[in-house]
């Protein structure tokens, strides 16, 4: 699923919290964090996603949950 797809999932499915979570020690730029992206995704989580932290990037674990 791309980002986008979530998104629209989430705005379609009401109900659903997204949580993200750092990654802890990464610190890289955006072309090193976009191919770790590609790389890392395991099965338990729905996306990750690079986001600028302090002056460097950062990988975010993003999760979906059902609200209750």
């Amino acid at each position: 699923m791309s980002q986008a797809d979530i998104l629209y999932f989430m705005e379609k499915e009401k109900g659903w919290l997204a949580t993200e979570e750092i990654v802890t020690g990464t610190k890289i730029n955006y072309g090193a964090a976009i191919r770790a992206l590609n790389a890392m995704l395991k099965f338990d989580e729905v996306m990750r996603r690079a986001k600028k932290y302090k002056k460097n990037y950062a990988i975010y674990r993003v999760y979906l949950w059902k609200a209750k």
